[in-house]
């Protein structure tokens, strides 16, 4: 089994404003209306402050479980190996699952947001934040 979940949505970081920049030339392109309704409904998706949030999350759970899952697949890996690889994964994980981790992420995935000019629902997060 090949894990390339964190992989994908990495990629999706990695080339956002190329995406975005690359639904604004399909649109100039392609004559199909339905395609068009399509490239808008993803533009629009990927505009929104949750499509960035998840993704990023997504994004930040998975690079640990694929980390796992590869090295768990290993074939000279003994059992007491894979249980102490999981355990580190599991603390890893649980280290994350705190409000001062929380909160750092939310913050670096707003700067992100305002970067990348994903401006729905952002108004809403930044008050909350601020609350």
């Amino acid at each position: 089994m090949d894990c390339k979940e964190a992989e994908a949505l990495k990629s999706i970081l990695d080339n956002f404003n190329a995406l975005l920049e690359l639904c604004d030339e399909s649109l100039q392109i392609v004559k199909d209306i339905e395609m068009k309704a399509r490239i808008l409904g993803v533009q629009a998706q990927m505009k929104k402050f949750d499509f960035l949030f998840g993704v990023s999350l997504g994004f930040l759970l998975l690079k640990h479980t694929d980390n796992l899952s590869k090295t768990m697949q290993k074939e000279d890996m003994c059992a007491a190996e894979a249980q102490n690889v999981t355990s580190l994964t599991l603390s890893t994980l649980k280290s994350l699952h705190n409000d001062v981790s929380f909160n750092c992420f939310l913050l670096r995935i707003i700067a992100s947001a305002q970067e990348m000019d994903v401006n729905e629902r952002l108004h809403i997060v930044l008050v909350m934040v601020q609350h």
